[in-house]
């Protein structure tokens, strides 16, 4: 393998493991998110369902994209949308900023 290949599967690799990371987090946070925030089990598996419901409807327009624009920097940009949006998760206050992280 040239080392051209080696470094875009690596970039591909870590690309990919940070966003599932990001994803299967979100599952282990629930039982906190309940005792934090004063919400029902149904409204949190909604907006919890609304943003992985967001992952999926935004998979293919992404792919599409990743076509017209740099790859690199498309995953750049989404790492870095992933990261801002917990950051929002990490700081909220309220169930509607915890919302709007999820869903961001």
């Amino acid at each position: 393998m040239a080392r051209n290949d080696r470094a875009v599967t690596a970039f591909a690799m870590l690309g990919h493991a940070t966003f599932h990371t990001y994803e299967l987090v979100i599952p282990i946070f629930v039982a906190i998110w309940l005792e934090a925030f004063s919400t029902t089990p149904a409204f949190l598996g909604a907006a919890v369902g609304a943003s992985y419901a967001l992952v999926g409807v935004g998979e293919l327009p992404s792919g599409l994209l990743a076509d017209r624009v740099s790859s690199k920097a498309l995953v750049l940009a989404c790492s870095l949308g992933m990261g801002a949006a917990f950051a929002v998760v990490a700081v909220a206050q309220t169930i509607a900023v915890l919302t709007a992280g999820l869903l961001l």
